[in-house]
Parts: structure tokens; C-alpha cells; sequence
């Protein structure tokens, strides 16, 4: 299909957020987080911190 990308909805989501960031495009963040791995939310966090002009390191664990 044109104009989709084979993507997780995770990974959706992590790139609506980086298009809200990059030019204002306005993203639900509940919805968005509700669908992110530990891995793609700390990825986000990341950016968010990025752009905000901080740089930060993000630690994830996996819970046993």
C-alpha cells in the first residue's frame, strides 16, 4: 500500500512524536505511550530532552 510504512505501532507512534517535535504536528502522548515498549518510550524520552536542550542519558531495565 503507498504511503504506509511496515511498521509496529509502536514504532508509529514514536514517529508521530518525532513529527510533533520536528514541526508541530500535534500528538495524543497518552495514546502514544500506551503503545510503546520500554525501549521506543525511552527513545522518546530521549528526543524530548534533546530538544528541549538537555542532554541526558535514558536507562532501561526489563523488569524479571
Amino acid at each position: 500500500m503507498q504511503g504506509t510504512l511496515p511498521c509496529s505501532d509502536g514504532e508509529r507512534q514514536v514517529l508521530l512524536v518525532a513529527a510533533s517535535i520536528a514541526g508541530g504536528i500535534p500528538v495524543d502522548l497518552r495514546e502514544a505511550a500506551l503503545c510503546m515498549d520500554a525501549a521506543n518510550a525511552a527513545r522518546v524520552a530521549l528526543a524530548v530532552c534533546h530538544a528541549a536542550g538537555r542532554r541526558v542519558r535514558v536507562v532501561t531495565e526489563t523488569c524479571p
